[in-house]
């Protein structure tokens, strides 16, 4: 048994006689030009997305600044409302104080003038329309100086009247008036009396006074 030796030729391949040899297939590549429009258009897109998202940020920080600046003026206007109503407050607190403290010095004024009205009531004298002037009826029988009629009465004041009292009264015969006389008296100082006559023309069988004042 003999071992048959290598062949150094090719081995023949098995062809159909008439055939041609088949082609090699060469391997498929990206064209240049279709591979330039991917790089295009990732870097498009890759820049849409860049801008899209500087975008985005400046679109968040506007919002953000537009919701503090929305938030400060809301404060702001709170705070405004505030102070407004502060001041409101104090000045119907400052109102309210005032005329408390008004009507207590009227009060008090008023209270100081019953007392003193009372004081010289109490000795016979009667007030008037005026404050801090009185007056008394002569009491007993008097005759009338040169008139058949007159009124004749002491007048007091409590503050200084140095250029006299001025006082009118209206001559009644039961509720009618005939007739209206004044005068002033002497001057006087505070505490100071003073007697006064008014002569009249009428029948007149009683008087009232209607004004009294301190000229001055």
């Amino acid at each position: 048994m003999s071992d048959s030796l290598p062949s150094h030729e090719p081995a023949s391949e098995d062809r159909v006689v008439g055939e041609p040899a088949p082609r090699r297939r060469k391997p498929k590549t990206i064209g240049g030009g279709l591979l330039l429009a991917l790089l295009l258009s990732s870097t498009l897109f890759a820049g849409a997305a860049g801008l899209f998202y500087f975008w985005s940020v400046n679109q968040l920080s506007l919002a953000e600044h537009q919701h503090s600046v929305a938030v400060e003026a809301m404060d702001a206007r709170v705070s405004e409302e505030k102070r407004t109503a502060a001041i409101e407050k104090k000045r119907k607190a400052d109102a309210a104080a005032a005329t408390a403290a008004a009507a207590a010095a009227a009060a008090r004024k008023e209270a100081e003038k019953a007392a003193r009205d009372k004081s010289y009531t109490d000795v016979g004298w009667s007030v008037t329309i005026a404050d801090g002037i009185y007056y008394a009826p002569v009491q007993g029988e008097y005759y009338c100086t040169d008139a058949p009629m007159c009124a004749i009465f002491s007048i007091l004041t409590d503050q200084p009247c140095m250029a006299g009292v001025f006082v009118a009264v209206s001559m009644l015969r039961g509720d009618v008036s005939y007739e209206g006389v004044s005068g002033v008296s002497a001057g006087l100082p505070a505490g100071g009396q003073a007697q006064m006559e008014l002569s009249a023309s009428s029948d007149g069988d009683t008087y009232q006074i209607t004004d009294v004042r301190c000229v001055g």
